[in-house]
């Protein structure tokens, strides 16, 4: 398992510059009616916060339960991400993005709070907004055994900012008070992501907020605000 997270991260750590897509993606793209382009899909997963947010989740995951009988899922994402972050124009097409983003979303509801995770910043990463909502589904209280903390309701807050899915800012300005920190630094970093200043002032009391990771989303949050959104 881990060998499957780790190569995971070195997709991410050497991934290429950007394809060039001056020439068509192929006849699905030209039939397609989605308004986000291929090039604009590679994009994002060649953006710096991004594939930090990615390697950050990766990390987490593989220190947390993923069993054994959860490689060959990890192992399938890792083949699509390589493709994608290779530029390969086959991973690129409207149909493979597409079967790339269901196949995140049927992890969304994995026992394991790593790979529901994984799949949520992913997916918020893809930018394909249909799946806020089942993104969402993670910010409802789960019980949690064992020893590790609850730490994907966090990461689902921080997809649903990266989708500027700003229906969801009320569950996340409640995360910002949960005695839990991954719920406060996701929270407070989905709001930065959607640009949701009314909650400006909320998120600046995370400054001097007792857990460092917090402190430092909040301080990473107040900057995207003042940012105009690409």
């Amino acid at each position: 398992m881990i060998t499957v997270i780790g190569s995971l991260l070195m997709v991410l750590a050497w991934a290429p510059t950007a394809h060039n897509f001056s020439e068509p993606i192929g006849p699905q793209a030209a039939a397609s009616a989605a308004a986000q382009s291929p090039a604009e899909f590679e994009a994002r997963w060649k953006d710096e916060t991004n594939r930090k947010l990615v390697m950050g989740v990766l990390w987490t995951a593989s220190h947390s339960d993923i069993e054994v009988k959860d490689a060959e899922a990890l192992e399938q994402v890792h083949q699509n991400l390589e493709a994608i972050t290779n530029g390969e124009r086959r991973a690129l097409e409207p149909e493979a993005i597409r079967a790339f983003n269901e196949r995140l979303a049927g992890l969304l509801e994995y026992d394991s709070q790593g790979i529901r995770a994984l799949a949520a910043v992913l997916l918020g990463v893809g930018g394909d907004k249909s799946y806020a909502s089942r993104i969402a589904v993670l910010l409802k209280p789960r019980r949690v055994t064992g020893e590790i903390p609850h730490f994907d309701r966090g990461r689902a807050a921080i997809a649903l900012g990266l989708l500027r899915a700003k229906e969801y800012a009320p569950d996340l300005v409640k995360l910002l008070t949960s005695p839990n920190a991954f719920d406060r630094s996701g929270a407070a970093f989905g709001l930065g992501a959607m640009r949701a200043r009314e909650h400006e002032s909320t998120i600046a009391q995370l400054l001097n907020d007792e857990d460092e990771q917090v402190r430092e989303a909040a301080k990473e949050a107040l900057a995207m605000m003042r940012e105009t959104p690409k």
